[in-house]
Protein backbone atom coordinates (compact mmCIF):
# COMPACT_ATOMS: atom_id res chain seq x y z
CA UNK A 1 0.00 0.00 0.00
CA UNK A 2 2.68 2.66 0.78
CA UNK A 3 5.01 1.39 -1.80
CA UNK A 4 1.66 1.75 -4.34
CA UNK A 5 1.42 5.54 -3.19
CA UNK A 6 4.99 6.32 -3.07
CA UNK A 7 5.29 5.20 -6.65
CA UNK A 8 2.30 7.17 -7.68
CA UNK A 9 3.00 10.05 -5.94
CA UNK A 10 6.59 9.92 -8.15
CA UNK A 11 5.12 9.37 -11.66
CA UNK A 12 2.29 11.83 -11.20
CA UNK A 13 5.17 14.97 -9.51
CA UNK A 14 7.95 14.13 -11.42
CA UNK A 15 9.87 13.97 -8.53
CA UNK A 16 11.18 11.56 -6.06
CA UNK A 17 9.88 10.72 -2.28
CA UNK A 18 11.93 9.07 0.09
CA UNK A 19 11.13 7.78 3.94
CA UNK A 20 14.10 6.64 6.34
CA UNK A 21 14.12 4.81 9.26
CA UNK A 22 17.16 4.55 11.57
CA UNK A 23 18.53 4.99 15.22
CA UNK A 24 21.63 7.04 15.53
CA UNK A 25 22.60 9.19 18.46
CA UNK A 26 23.06 12.91 17.57
CA UNK A 27 24.28 15.46 19.76
CA UNK A 28 22.38 17.91 18.16
CA UNK A 29 19.72 18.70 15.44
CA UNK A 30 21.98 19.08 12.78
CA UNK A 31 23.15 15.76 12.53
CA UNK A 32 19.85 14.48 11.25
CA UNK A 33 19.79 16.81 8.52
CA UNK A 34 23.34 16.34 7.38
CA UNK A 35 22.09 12.23 7.83
CA UNK A 36 19.00 12.92 5.70
CA UNK A 37 20.87 15.38 2.92
CA UNK A 38 23.87 12.49 2.62
CA UNK A 39 21.34 10.00 2.76
CA UNK A 40 19.55 11.47 -0.63
CA UNK A 41 22.53 12.75 -2.39
CA UNK A 42 24.95 9.75 -1.99
CA UNK A 43 21.84 7.17 -2.65
CA UNK A 44 21.03 9.23 -6.32
CA UNK A 45 17.69 9.93 -5.22
CA UNK A 46 16.02 12.38 -7.47
CA UNK A 47 18.98 11.93 -10.25
CA UNK A 48 16.16 11.42 -13.42
CA UNK A 49 14.40 14.56 -11.84
CA UNK A 50 15.13 18.37 -12.99
CA UNK A 51 17.54 20.06 -10.33
CA UNK A 52 16.97 16.68 -8.41
CA UNK A 53 13.89 17.49 -6.84
CA UNK A 54 12.26 15.38 -4.08
CA UNK A 55 11.25 15.03 -0.49
CA UNK A 56 12.50 12.88 2.06
CA UNK A 57 11.18 11.73 5.71
CA UNK A 58 13.70 11.01 8.46
CA UNK A 59 12.67 9.12 11.37
CA UNK A 60 15.48 8.76 13.93
CA UNK A 61 13.85 6.53 16.47
CA UNK A 62 17.01 6.67 18.71
CA UNK A 63 15.47 5.97 22.21
CA UNK A 64 16.81 8.61 24.40
CA UNK A 65 15.67 11.14 22.16
CA UNK A 66 13.40 10.12 19.13
CA UNK A 67 13.24 12.78 16.05
CA UNK A 68 11.75 13.02 12.89
CA UNK A 69 12.26 16.30 10.15
CA UNK A 70 11.21 17.17 6.45
CA UNK A 71 13.68 17.94 3.93
CA UNK A 72 12.87 18.72 0.43
CA UNK A 73 15.40 19.21 -2.30
CA UNK A 74 15.53 20.97 -5.80
CA UNK A 75 12.35 22.09 -7.18
CA UNK A 76 10.24 20.53 -4.10
CA UNK A 77 12.00 23.40 -2.33
CA UNK A 78 9.49 25.89 -3.68
CA UNK A 79 5.73 24.22 -2.81
CA UNK A 80 6.67 24.55 1.12
CA UNK A 81 7.10 27.24 3.28
CA UNK A 82 7.42 26.92 7.46
CA UNK A 83 3.49 26.97 7.26
CA UNK A 84 3.28 23.91 5.19
CA UNK A 85 6.15 21.96 6.68
CA UNK A 86 4.86 22.75 9.97
CA UNK A 87 1.14 21.69 8.96
CA UNK A 88 2.58 18.12 7.71
CA UNK A 89 5.05 17.44 10.45
CA UNK A 90 2.47 18.52 13.01
CA UNK A 91 -0.10 16.29 11.45
CA UNK A 92 1.94 13.29 11.26
CA UNK A 93 3.39 13.54 15.05
CA UNK A 94 0.55 11.64 16.57
CA UNK A 95 1.01 8.40 15.12
CA UNK A 96 5.11 8.50 15.03
CA UNK A 97 5.19 8.95 18.69
CA UNK A 98 3.25 6.32 19.32
CA UNK A 99 4.72 4.28 16.89
CA UNK A 100 1.85 3.54 14.28
CA UNK A 101 4.41 4.11 11.40
CA UNK A 102 2.15 2.97 8.92
CA UNK A 103 -0.30 5.44 8.86
CA UNK A 104 2.33 8.29 9.46
CA UNK A 105 3.79 7.55 6.56
CA UNK A 106 0.86 7.18 4.32
CA UNK A 107 -0.52 10.20 5.85
CA UNK A 108 3.04 11.99 5.10
CA UNK A 109 2.63 10.67 1.31
CA UNK A 110 -0.76 12.33 1.27
CA UNK A 111 -0.44 15.59 2.82
CA UNK A 112 3.04 16.08 1.00
CA UNK A 113 1.16 14.93 -2.46
CA UNK A 114 -1.70 17.82 -1.50
CA UNK A 115 0.72 20.39 -1.39
CA UNK A 116 2.34 19.82 -4.20
CA UNK A 117 -0.67 19.88 -6.22
CA UNK A 118 -2.19 23.16 -5.27
CA UNK A 119 1.26 24.49 -6.35
CA UNK A 120 3.80 27.14 -4.90
CA UNK A 121 2.49 29.36 -2.26
CA UNK A 122 2.59 33.13 -2.54
CA UNK A 123 5.59 33.51 -0.77
CA UNK A 124 7.71 31.38 -3.19
CA UNK A 125 6.80 33.30 -5.98
CA UNK A 126 10.16 34.99 -6.29
CA UNK A 127 11.91 32.37 -5.32
CA UNK A 128 13.80 29.77 -7.98
CA UNK A 129 16.40 26.64 -7.40
CA UNK A 130 19.72 27.21 -9.31
CA UNK A 131 21.33 24.40 -11.26
CA UNK A 132 23.20 22.89 -7.80
CA UNK A 133 19.68 22.71 -5.95
CA UNK A 134 19.92 25.95 -4.35
CA UNK A 135 17.06 28.27 -2.77
CA UNK A 136 17.54 31.64 -4.13
CA UNK A 137 15.39 34.89 -4.68
CA UNK A 138 14.66 36.94 -7.79
CA UNK A 139 16.21 39.88 -7.22
CA UNK A 140 13.30 42.98 -6.95
CA UNK A 141 14.07 46.45 -6.24
CA UNK A 142 12.12 47.74 -3.09
CA UNK A 143 9.27 50.39 -3.99
CA UNK A 144 10.82 52.76 -1.95
CA UNK A 145 14.16 53.16 -3.25
CA UNK A 146 12.58 52.92 -6.48
CA UNK A 147 10.80 56.19 -6.05
CA UNK A 148 13.87 57.43 -4.36
CA UNK A 149 16.15 56.90 -7.56
CA UNK A 150 13.30 58.27 -9.84
CA UNK A 151 13.10 61.63 -7.52
CA UNK A 152 17.17 61.71 -7.78
CA UNK A 153 16.86 61.61 -11.45
CA UNK A 154 14.20 64.30 -12.04
CA UNK A 155 15.96 66.81 -9.60
CA UNK A 156 19.19 66.01 -12.19
CA UNK A 157 17.02 66.82 -14.91
CA UNK A 158 15.13 69.95 -13.92
CA UNK A 159 18.91 71.21 -12.31
CA UNK A 160 20.47 70.54 -15.90
CA UNK A 161 17.61 72.01 -17.79
CA UNK A 162 17.81 75.17 -15.42
CA UNK A 163 21.67 75.48 -16.36
CA UNK A 164 20.98 75.24 -19.89
CA UNK A 165 18.50 78.49 -19.45
CA UNK A 166 21.23 80.47 -17.12
CA UNK A 167 24.11 79.84 -20.31
CA UNK A 168 22.16 81.42 -22.91
CA UNK A 169 24.08 84.68 -23.81
CA UNK A 170 21.60 87.51 -23.67
CA UNK A 171 21.38 89.94 -26.74
CA UNK A 172 22.79 93.51 -26.44
CA UNK A 173 21.70 96.46 -28.12
CA UNK A 174 23.91 98.83 -30.07
CA UNK A 175 22.74 101.68 -28.44
CA UNK A 176 25.23 100.16 -25.32
CA UNK A 177 27.92 101.67 -27.75
CA UNK A 178 27.06 105.01 -28.80
CA UNK A 179 28.09 108.15 -27.01
CA UNK A 180 24.43 109.77 -27.04
CA UNK A 181 25.90 113.57 -26.68
CA UNK A 182 27.49 113.10 -30.53
CA UNK A 183 24.96 111.83 -32.27
CA UNK A 184 21.07 112.71 -32.65
CA UNK A 185 19.01 109.53 -34.14
CA UNK A 186 16.22 110.56 -36.11
CA UNK A 187 15.11 107.52 -36.97
CA UNK A 188 15.08 103.84 -35.69
CA UNK A 189 14.45 100.70 -36.87
CA UNK A 190 15.19 97.14 -35.67
CA UNK A 191 16.74 94.43 -38.00
CA UNK A 192 17.11 91.18 -36.90
CA UNK A 193 20.80 89.64 -37.46
CA UNK A 194 20.75 86.75 -36.00
CA UNK A 195 21.95 84.98 -32.23
CA UNK A 196 24.13 82.42 -30.88
CA UNK A 197 23.17 79.98 -27.92
CA UNK A 198 25.87 77.79 -26.09
CA UNK A 199 24.86 75.10 -24.18
CA UNK A 200 26.48 72.18 -21.72
CA UNK A 201 24.85 69.23 -20.96
CA UNK A 202 25.95 66.71 -18.31
CA UNK A 203 25.11 63.03 -17.55
CA UNK A 204 24.52 60.66 -15.19
CA UNK A 205 24.35 57.22 -14.42
CA UNK A 206 23.01 54.84 -11.62
CA UNK A 207 22.98 50.81 -10.80
CA UNK A 208 22.43 48.62 -8.00
CA UNK A 209 23.00 45.30 -6.66
CA UNK A 210 21.04 42.35 -5.12
CA UNK A 211 21.22 39.94 -2.71
CA UNK A 212 19.75 36.50 -2.40
CA UNK A 213 18.64 33.57 -0.45
CA UNK A 214 19.78 30.19 0.20
CA UNK A 215 19.27 26.96 1.32
CA UNK A 216 20.80 24.99 3.34
CA UNK A 217 24.17 22.45 2.47
CA UNK A 218 24.56 19.19 3.09
CA UNK A 219 28.78 17.51 3.37
CA UNK A 220 27.55 16.45 0.06
CA UNK A 221 27.43 19.60 -1.29
CA UNK A 222 23.61 19.68 -2.30
CA UNK A 223 21.00 22.16 -1.51
CA UNK A 224 17.79 21.61 0.34
CA UNK A 225 15.66 22.77 3.00
CA UNK A 226 13.81 21.44 6.00
CA UNK A 227 10.77 21.74 8.27
CA UNK A 228 12.43 22.21 11.66
CA UNK A 229 12.13 18.90 13.10
CA UNK A 230 10.12 17.70 16.00
CA UNK A 231 11.14 15.43 19.26
CA UNK A 232 8.92 12.34 20.55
Amino acid sequence: MLKEKMSNFIEENKMDIVIVTDSFYYATDGKNEEYASDFYDYNDFGMQFENYSGVLLLRNAYEQDPYFDMYSFGNAQLYFTQTEYDSILDGIYDDLHSGNYLDGFLSFVSRTDSYIKSGPPSAMKNYYVDEKGYLKQYYRIPWLISIGISSILTLIIMIILVNKNKMVTKARQAEDYVNKDSIHITNRKDVFVGSHTSSYTSSSSSGGGGGGFSSHSGSSGGGHSSGGGRHG
